[in-house]
């Protein structure tokens, strides 16, 4: 199959036509509520075959050694760099669970027994793969997110926090429960690990686990008290990627986007418990003013009802990308972000991939149509 160009001209996003609905939709949201070493060799072999229309459901995607290393929600990792004309799978044993990046090179956590209970942590090296530890899983605890930070590679699971280091193991139950998650973007901060949700139209939010301790605290705002009012709100909000700000080193901005009916989204910047709304546009036709708005508008706290949806976010060439349903925002300091159209995308093996953005990769996932009614969604990586 070779690989063929094509321009998304219509919104990765499907219109809602009635606040109502959008209204209906959120409520109902709110009412459900290590050890050992060897090596693997890794040669390429030929994709096998996705489930039927799902080989586009992505759910983590990063750049290391030249390549853009694609997970799909069924544990299948591949990779391609910018000219090839298809997919390269990976030969590992068992299914992929997560991936991440450590320096330039890429990190695999793959998952074996019944119910995946036992996850081995695979680092690349010289085109091998690396046993470095296991972890066995409780009955019925699920794995959320592999992250890998300076000092450790961490796990994420619904009941705890497993880190892995060069002076061995250690875990931590966590004190709270996380809610549904769908996807999980991650990022350390020091001492603790922000946990950005994804559960689709059942929101989601920003949780702070203490690495230490395993305490879960929740990282919200909500100004006008409304129902589904942010800027951040777990029971309203999915976050989709959580970075360091380019500007203040010690606070994160986050991605919040979902499309659900109509399409809702905003960046955020997190200062410790401080949360600000950065950055949101109104997007599409907007129904009709209420009582409601008029409340709000006069307290200083209305956003439109609908607003541009950001999938991805990264920091890249000193600036920050996000990734929104119309089109890539370039942000940098002291100016109002610049909207650059979404670029041609190449169909690669059933995947729309982009490399014409200096710096950034870009990849389609429809893994959103799990926990929504949305489309395909832009995943935005830096190399």
């Amino acid at each position: 199959m070779q690989a063929r160009m094509v321009r998304l001209t219509e919104p990765l996003a499907t219109r809602g036509v009635r606040k109502a609905a959008v209204t209906l939709g959120r409520i109902s949201a709110i009412g459900l509520a290590l050890l050992g070493t060897g090596a693997l060799s890794s040669p390429a072999r030929a994709l096998e075959p996705a489930p039927p229309r799902q080989e586009a459901f992505l759910k983590r995607a990063v750049y290391a050694e030249g390549r853009l290393w694609l997970l799909s929600d069924s544990g299948q990792l591949s990779s391609l760099a910018e000219h090839d004309a298809h997919r390269a799978a990976e030969a590992l044993p068992g299914a992929v669970a997560d991936v991440c990046r450590r320096a330039d090179a890429v990190v695999a956590l793959t998952c074996a027994g019944a119910g995946c209970g036992t996850l081995t942590i695979r680092g690349r090296r010289g085109g091998s793969w690396i046993d470095e530890g296991s972890v066995a899983l409780a009955p019925r605890e699920e794995l959320l997110s592999m992250t890998c930070g300076d000092d450790a590679v961490l796990l994420l699971t619904d009941r705890r926090l497993v880190e892995r280091s060069k002076a061995g193991s250690r875990a931590v139950s966590l004190s709270g429960d996380l809610g549904p998650v769908m996807t999980a973007s991650t990022y350390v901060d020091g001492p603790d690990l922000l946990v950005g949700i994804n559960a689709g139209e059942w929101g989601g939010g920003l949780r702070r686990i203490d690495r230490r301790s395993g305490k879960v605290s929740l990282v919200a705002r909500n100004a006008a008290g409304g129902i589904c009012d942010g800027p951040l709100n777990a029971g309203c909000d999915p976050v989709n990627a959580v970075v360091a700000d380019p500007w203040r080193p010690a606070c994160v901005v986050a991605a919040i986007g979902l499309v659900h009916f109509m399409s809702h989204g905003r960046l955020v910047e997190v200062c410790g418990d401080r949360v600000t709304s950065l950055y949101y546009k109104p997007y599409g036709d907007q129904p009709p003013r209420d009582a409601e708005d008029d409340r709000k508008a006069a307290a200083g706290d209305l956003e439109p009802p609908s607003t541009v949806a950001f999938f991805g976010l990264v920091r890249a060439g000193g600036a920050l990308w996000a990734a929104g349903i119309d089109g890539l925002y370039r942000f940098d300091k002291g100016t109002r972000p610049k909207l650059v159209p979404l670029p041609a995308f190449a169909v690669i093996d059933g995947i729309r991939v982009s490399f014409q953005v200096p710096g950034l990769a870009l990849v389609i996932t429809e893994i959103n149509r799990r926990k929504s009614m949305g489309g395909g969604a832009p995943m935005l990586v830096a190399r």
